[in-house]
């Protein structure tokens, strides 16, 4: 499944009920928890979530979800991301700020001699802005400032192409009560405060050899180093992961139909992680290969199969099979099947940060076994102009989920505590996507329809019942339109509609002194809207403003958030404190502005 990114909107940080700037709801509001136990962007360790949540908007072209299960590791796939590439030797700034104070900068460049190219992209962002719309005395926004800086280089030469790439995240946020000051007040009672301070590198190396006409050699080498300060009141997180990954595959073509498939690995991770008492540590030393085979039944069917044996230090031998097979129905017309399983091992503080503002004690009941589980589905695409100016795109997946075992999420047991324990029962999950596209020629109208269902049950507490903090139901709906006078494209306007089902929240209603508390949210319904100003394209003739864009937006139109989300919020040190039942944004309606420029 592939998905176009409407890069014109915002995301809610995991650790914040308010949204920053400029920052994609797509993760947070169309794929949402479903990506808990999936790789992001092929990172499955304690930065995935801060690293893939702080990915700016302007960065992303477009996101595809893999589901051949190719990692063990990941068992709902691997969630990748498209990013922006320029024409050769080019480069564009893009500046940006909305009427809450927050500004973002972005840089991009490419450059290419001979056989070799290189792209830089940079980010800054920039809030020191206190906001309180609610005025519940605790911040919308947080305070921060992030650095992302990425540098990519490519050799390409007739046997031999290598991509190699750099990338650092630098975040500095802060957030809690309005008064709160870090340097006078971190880790102490006068004021509730929390904020991360995260270092996150990923280093990672694809080198491609095609020792002859038919067959390819991929080397790839992938290292990451996390390092996570945060704190949440009184309590301290501190966390560390370093990851050294090494993989060697070889593809041998028999002939035009039928392939072999090699692959040797080792991936080695060190995970520490702390929250006041709790310490964990985990290493994790997986190595071992797979066989994989694939051909053609004519000139429309393929089947794909492969076996993944690797010894797990932990886990010990674990045997993966997977099959995958593609059938081109006719030109327009085309559906896959797929199955396999997979296994990993959760990190239960960085997968449910969200959960730590709060006074609930953390209790793991039992030594927590690897999470294993089937995975299996099918889509249908459909491409095709409809008449001659109507293009159409559908795809529809459905995808079932059956866990063996899994680490549950215990909220229901005791409202002043989190349980982690293994599976005692049923754990499954059933997934039906919906993503259609439409364009239409002249007028240039554009139309996107994402439908999500997202059945997640497991055995709570000795209960079979829907997991909390889940919206069965997503929708996104994206319209945009493109004006041109004389084939010249004049003005943009992008307008998008999300909506999420009512999510089930856990008794805590003994911690709210009587009053009512529900056990359900309200739907969520977001409206964003943007204006571009393509002022490269108004003049025939070179001037000051050839290669200007500008662009205006309004975020949250429809101006709904969660008014209070954290319960007892004025006594923020009281056992009965909870703020880890965000369900929606805090931040209302607000305005924002940009202006691009491209060198050429």
């Amino acid at each position: 499944m592939r998905f176009i990114a409407l890069g014109i909107f915002i995301i809610a940080h995991f650790n914040s009920t308010g949204q920053s700037l400029h920052e994609d709801n797509y993760i947070q509001f169309y794929l949402g928890r479903s990506i808990q136990r999936a790789q992001l962007a092929g990172e499955s360790g304690l930065g995935k979530f801060i690293l893939f949540k702080n990915m700016p908007a302007v960065w992303v072209t477009e996101y595809h979800q893999d589901n051949s299960l190719t990692s063990i590791d990941g068992l709902f796939g691997n969630v990748g991301v498209v990013q922006r590439e320029l024409h050769r030797n080019n480069f564009l700034l893009d500046f940006r700020g909305n009427s809450l104070g927050e500004l973002d900068a972005n840089a991009f460049g490419h450059l290419e001699f001979n056989k070799i190219s290189t792209q830089l992209s940079i980010n800054g962002h920039w809030n020191n802005t206190k906001t309180d719309q609610n005025k519940d005395n605790f911040l919308d926004l947080p305070l921060k400032k992030r650095l992302l800086v990425q540098n990519q280089w490519a050799v390409n030469t007739k046997r031999y192409s290598s991509i190699n790439r750099i990338l650092y995240l630098g975040l500095d946020q802060t957030a809690g009560q309005t008064h709160f000051n870090k340097k006078i007040d971190r880790l102490s009672s006068n004021v509730y405060g929390m904020g991360d301070l995260v270092h996150h590198v990923v280093a990672e190396s694809y080198n491609y050899i095609t020792p002859r006409a038919r067959d390819l050699l991929i080397i790839d080498l992938k290292l990451v180093d996390h390092n996570q300060k945060s704190f949440y009141g009184l309590r301290e997180y501190n966390a560390k992961e370093w990851l050294t990954d090494l993989g060697a595959h070889y593809i041998y073509k028999l002939n035009k139909i039928d392939a072999f498939h090699f692959g040797l690995n080792y991936k080695y991770q060190n995970f520490r992680e702390n929250f006041d008492t709790l310490q964990l540590v985990r290493k994790e030393s997986v190595g071992g290969g797979y066989l994989g085979y694939e051909t053609y039944f004519g000139k429309k069917v393929q089947l794909s199969t492969r076996i993944n044996i690797h010894y797990h230090n932990l886990a010990k031998f674990f045997i993966s099979p997977q099959v995958r097979l593609n059938w081109i129905i006719t030109d327009f017309f085309r559906a896959s099947l797929w199955a396999g399983n997979g296994m990993r091992y959760a990190n239960i503080l960085s997968e449910n940060t969200h959960l730590l503002t709060s006074s609930r004690q953390i209790t793991i009941k039992e030594p927590l076994r690897a999470e294993q589980a089937w995975h299996y589905g099918a889509s249908f695409s459909f491409q095709e102009w409809i008449v001659d100016r109507l293009y159409c795109n559908i795809d529809l997946q459905f995808s079932q989920t059956h866990y063996l075992n899994k680490t549950i999420l215990d909220l229901d047991y005791n409202p002043y505590s989190i349980l982690f324990y293994n599976l005692d029962g049923i754990a499954q999950k059933t997934s039906i996507e919906i993503d259609a596209r439409f364009r239409l020629d002249r007028p240039f109208i554009g139309l996107n329809l994402d439908y999500r269902m997202d059945w997640t049950a497991s055995t709570i507490n000795q209960i079979y019942a829907q997991e909390p903090l889940y919206s069965v139901h997503h929708v996104l709906l994206g319209v945009d339109y493109n004006l041109k006078i004389q084939r010249r494209w004049i003005v943009q306007f992008g307008l998008q509609y999300h909506y999420a089902s009512p999510q089930r929240l856990p008794d805590i209603s003994s911690k709210t002194n009587g009053s009512s508390y529900p056990f359900q949210t309200t739907a969520i319904h977001q409206l964003n809207m943007e204006l571009t100003l393509p002022f490269f394209n108004w003049f025939r003739h070179q001037n000051k403003w050839t290669n200007f864009t500008f662009y205006f937006g309004l975020n949250n139109l429809l101006n709904q958030t969660q008014p209070l989300p954290a319960v007892a919020h004025e006594a923020p040190f009281s056992p009965n404190f909870d703020a880890g039942m965000q369900w929606n944004t805090t931040v209302g309606r607000r305005f924002y502005g940009g202006v691009r420029y491209l060198f050429r």
